[in-house]
């Protein structure tokens, strides 16, 4: 009998994807060669801020938006040394390429998943 899997494990119609478990952000990881990890907080008015151009960046580079409440999800959050929001990691093949906290560096994101998009078609 195969389990069904939660509507809230695929993306949304921004590409955003809601994480639910460890195992699906684990999962993720390992599935996505690029991928760019929010971590948020439900009453974070910066997080809302950036939310629509963090979705627009993965867009244009091809990456799902894996969407963190700290506050479901805190010892994921710790183990990725988050203590603060907003917080976006951009993982390559599961390793961290950039993070950006607090004040999100817009161009700084850009470059480095410009950088990594570039080189994948080398």
């Amino acid at each position: 009998m195969q389990t069904e899997q939660k509507q809230t494990d695929f993306p949304d119609d921004n590409g955003v994807i809601r994480m639910t478990s460890e195992q699906q952000a684990d999962d993720l990881i390992t599935a996505h060669p690029l991928l760019v990890c929010f971590f948020t907080a439900p009453d974070c008015s910066v997080c809302h801020a950036v939310k629509p151009r963090l979705i627009e960046l993965a867009k244009r580079h091809r990456s799902p938006l894996l969407l963190v409440s700290v506050a479901e999800h805190v010892a994921f959050s710790a183990q990725r040394l988050v203590f603060t929001v907003p917080t976006v990691l951009v993982l390559n093949n599961g390793r961290e390429i950039d993070r950006e906290s607090r004040f999100i560096d817009f161009e700084q994101l850009e470059r480095t998943m410009t950088s990594v998009t570039a080189n994948s078609f080398e």
